[in-house]
C-alpha cells in the first residue's frame, strides 16, 4: 500500500454501528461458522500449494538453459565462419562445444528425469528470451552488411552467453539433483572463461 492509498484508508469514516438484528447465541454461531469457513479455504491453499513443489521452477529454468543454448548454438553456426579473426573463430568454436554438451545434457534431464518433451526453441522460448535472440541475430546480419561483424559478434556472444549464465545459476538453485548440480557448476565456470576472452576481444589483436 502507497503513502495515497493509506492516507485514503484513514481518512474515511468509520460506518455507523449496525442496528442489532442478532442476539448472542445467532453471532456465536456465525462466529463459528466463519471461523470453519476460513480454516477450510486455509487448508485448500496450502495443499494446492504443497502439491506445487520445486519441480516446476526447475523444469522452467532448466527449459530457459536448454533453449538457450539450442537458439545460440544456431546463432553461432551461422555467424562464427563469416568473422575475420581467428581467435574469435575460436572462441565462438569453444563456446559452441559447451552448448552442445550444455543443451545435451540438460535436454536429456528434462526428458527423462522430468518427463517433459523438448521441441524447437523458435516455438518453446519464453516471448521475452525469443525476443533477445531475434535482436541479437538482426544485429549481427546488419554488421554483417556493415562489414563490423567481428566486434559486434564478440559483444553479442558475450551478452547472451551472460544471460545463459544467469539461467544456469537459477537453474542450480532449483534441482535436486547433485549430478546436475555438478554439471552445471563446471558449466558456469567454463561460459565465464569464454565469456572473459570475448569482453577483452580487440580486432587489433
Amino acid at each position: 500500500m502507497n503513502d495515497l492509498e493509506y492516507l485514503n484508508q484513514i481518512s474515511v469514516k468509520p460506518a455507523p454501528a449496525p442496528a442489532k438484528f442478532f442476539d448472542k447465541k445467532t453471532k456465536l454461531l456465525a462466529i463459528i461458522l466463519g471461523a470453519i469457513i476460513f480454516l477450510a479455504i486455509a487448508f485448500l491453499v496450502a495443499t494446492s500449494g504443497g502439491s506445487s513443489t520445486s519441480r516446476p521452477d526447475e523444469s522452467s529454468e532448466l527449459s530457459r538453459v536448454y533453449y538457450q543454448s539450442l537458439s545460440l548454438e544456431e546463432t553461432i553456426t551461422t555467424y562464427n565462419g563469416k568473422v575475420k579473426s581467428s581467435d574469435l573463430r575460436s572462441y565462438g568454436t569453444t563456446l559452441l562445444t559447451l552448448l552442445t554438451e550444455l543443451r545435451q545434457t540438460t535436454g536429456t534431464y528434462l526428458e527423462e528425469s522430468l518427463g517433459l518433451k523438448v521441441g524447437e526453441a523458435s516455438t518453446n522460448m519464453l516471448p521475452a528470451d525469443l525476443e533477445y535472440i531475434n535482436e541479437t541475430n538482426s544485429a549481427l546480419e546488419s554488421a554483417r552488411l556493415n562489414g563490423i561483424l567481428d566486434r559486434k559478434y564478440a559483444s553479442e556472444l558475450y551478452y547472451q552467453a551472460s544471460r545463459l549464465m544467469i539461467f544456469e545459476n537459477s537453474a542450480y538453485g532449483e534441482t535436486s539433483s547433485e549430478s546436475l548440480k555438478s554439471f552445471l557448476s563446471s558449466s558456469y565456470k567454463s561460459l565465464s572463461n569464454v565469456a572473459d576472452s570475448l569482453s577483452s576481444f580487440s580486432e587489433a589483436k
